[in-house]
């Protein structure tokens, strides 16, 4: 099985789908991925998770793959510095700050041992 660091610095965009499996390998939840709209009594509507049918999520998974800022959530504390080197240094994408988090991520999540 590819390690979850690996399937990130693969990618060449952000990806949601990506997002939600960093989510539940960091959190052991889940990630409410798979949300379905219920008629309740014809006046009403709910959401329910298909996958863990919790009501109402009020969880939103952070985008790891595209955001420099959830990116960072996912550094080990006291390892930034490390994280952000490696980082910069794998990063050789043409549109270099677009990249950077998935960089980020890939780096804190083999620092994880994902």
């Amino acid at each position: 099985m590819t390690k979850l660091s690996d399937r990130v610095a693969a990618l060449t965009g952000s990806d949601r789908e990506v997002d939600h499996d960093i989510y539940e390998a960091i959190t052991g939840k889940c990630s409410h991925r798979h949300i379905m709209t219920i008629d309740g009594d014809g006046d009403c509507w709910s959401e329910v998770c298909s996958r863990c049918c919790e009501e109402e999520p009020d969880h939103v998974t952070r985008a790891y793959t595209g955001s420099i800022d959830a990116a960072m959530t996912l550094v080990p504390e006291g390892r930034e510095a490390e994280i952000l080197i490696e980082a910069i240094n794998s990063n050789r994408e043409t549109d270099w700050t677009k990249a950077l988090p998935r960089y980020v991520a890939s780096a804190a999540l083999k620092a994880r041992g994902l």
